[in-house]
């Protein structure tokens, strides 16, 4: 478990049945220490206490995490056996903690043990595994490049895959939902990973490719039913944005449109000008725009 104090939140998998030749794990980081860098180890778990650091530590593929953003995508590849460890044997897991060129080793502020891994039992040369093509809108997805999901904001996670069998598609965090192939953000920040598995058949293997996406917040959409009214005459525009927020109405051409409220009411002929803002929350921007109604004779 994560240390009181760690600011840092890592999320992703899988951590259990993987390859004791080199198991690929893909790993979220959110919340990122920029000013400094993070290692991540396979260890054997100190059992101490919750989070007491490890004192068997496999060197020979740790990974040090460094980069200016505050928020990183890392494939750590973990073993079943290092040196003298076997991790059938002991318990092994994944360690995170500050590095020691950010001249931070010591600080024990994001330490944190990630998961414990276990690893499948060695079998025969199995069959070569299957490919899997994921892309949204038409634009091809990279696993170690991350994509951008808006707030609210479903959108279509076409996958392909090379044995022609049908994928599933799940979210590795809570933060982002899947209902069929639509994939949606849940929040307007951070990180969403999602899982892809597509079963092969008979001749070619299972396969399971990670899809990382950078969170952002969703835009607000206000809908309006008239462009037009009488001189004399008031209607009532949208009160409210696609995401419930109140909208504040005001005109800028005072002699041709008047505003209470939602109300507006055309004074004189000629093009009624109105600026439209509505508050922003962490989830979605504020909304700043303008609309424009024709004011025409009764």
């Amino acid at each position: 478990m994560p240390s009181a104090n760690a600011k840092s939140t890592i999320v992703g998998g899988p951590y259990t049945n993987l390859d004791p030749a080199g198991g690929v794990i893909h790993l979220n980081l959110t919340n990122y220490p920029k000013d400094k860098g993070l290692y991540i180890f396979q260890v054997v778990r100190n059992r101490a206490s919750d989070n007491a650091r490890p004192t068997v530590i496999n060197m020979d593929n740790a990974v040090d995490v460094v980069t200016t953003a505050n928020h990183a995508d890392v494939v750590f590849t973990a073993v079943g056996k290092f040196g003298s460890t076997d991790c059938s044997v002991v318990e092994c897991a994944l360690w995170a903690q500050f590095d020691g060129a950010s001249g931070s080793y010591q600080l024990t502020d994001e330490d944190q043990y990630l998961s414990s891994i276990s690893f499948a039992a060695a079998t025969a040369p199995a069959n070569p595994a299957d490919t899997i093509e994921a892309s949204v809108n038409g634009a091809v997805l990279a696993t170690n490049n991350p994509g951008t999901l808006v707030y609210r904001t479903p959108v279509t996670l076409t996958v392909k895959t090379g044995s022609g069998a049908a994928p599933t598609i799940k979210s590795s965090t809570a933060d982002c939902s899947v209902t069929g192939n639509l994939i949606q953000a849940l929040k307007g920040s951070g990180g969403c990973d999602f899982e892809v598995t597509s079963p092969g058949n008979t001749t070619i293997s299972k396969k399971v490719s990670h899809y990382p996406f950078i969170l952002a917040k969703g835009v607000q959409i206000v809908s309006q039913k008239r462009n037009s009214i009488k001189t004399g005459k008031t209607v009532a525009l949208s009160a409210e944005t696609n995401f419930g927020e109140t909208i504040s109405y005001t005109s800028v051409t005072k002699k041709i449109c008047a505003v209470k409220g939602n109300q507006v009411t055309g004074l004189k002929v000629g093009n009624c000008n109105l600026a439209l803002t509505a508050a922003g929350t962490s989830n979605y921007l504020a909304l700043g725009t303008n609309l424009s109604v024709v004011v025409s004779k009764k």
